[in-house]
């Protein structure tokens, strides 16, 4: 019996000790969305033209800085959906947005698609004129399913010049890998 509980009592401390590291998850995915994966009926080189894009996401890594040339030569299993809507506030290529937003290239709803285990996340906000390699701008996350946080902010990392390649990272919480 001594032992029965010696051998419990290990066994619990390890359990213990091994919870945060198993609870741990990945917060960050790479999402490259290429010519093929957009859609409008506007001329998008003006102000207020829309598009909608439907694209994949992978584990964060998998896109380099610096971007790839053609998203489909990712050869990395995809693991999600990435939809926008997208609303310009200035044509792409336009170095000026809109008066009251000069530096804002548009206006996004994105939906991150993990299904139908994984659950999904939601957010909203701009993406600035200037989306260059390196660069990080924030996002609102307005709701979720699963696993995900529901609130917060979430950062976007331009791995790409043109700003269609990009990380984003969702707010941490106890446990999170990145």
């Amino acid at each position: 019996m001594k032992s029965l509980i010696k051998y419990g009592l290990a066994a619990a401390i390890e359990f213990a000790t091994a919870m945060p590291a198993m609870a741990r998850m990945a917060r960050s995915f790479d999402i490259c969305a290429g010519g093929t994966d957009l859609a409008t009926q506007d001329d998008l080189t003006k102000a207020g033209a829309s598009l909608t894009v439907a694209a994949n996401i992978f584990p964060k890594g998998t896109i380099p800085m610096g971007g790839v040339k053609l998203c489909s030569d990712i050869t990395t299993p995809v693991i999600g959906t990435f939809y926008a809507n997208v609303s310009l506030q200035a044509g792409l290529g336009s170095p000026k947005g809109l008066p009251a937003a000069p530096d804002v290239q548009g206006f996004v709803t994105w939906q991150f698609d993990f299904s139908p285990k994984g659950g999904t996340f939601a957010t909203i906000g701009i993406v600035p004129i200037s989306t260059g390699v390196g660069q990080t701008y924030i996002q609102t996350l307005v709701g979720s399913s699963g696993k995900f946080p529901g609130n917060g902010q979430v950062t976007v990392t331009s791995l790409d010049p043109t700003g269609f390649q990009f990380r984003i990272t969702l707010p941490r919480s106890g446990g999170d890998d990145d």
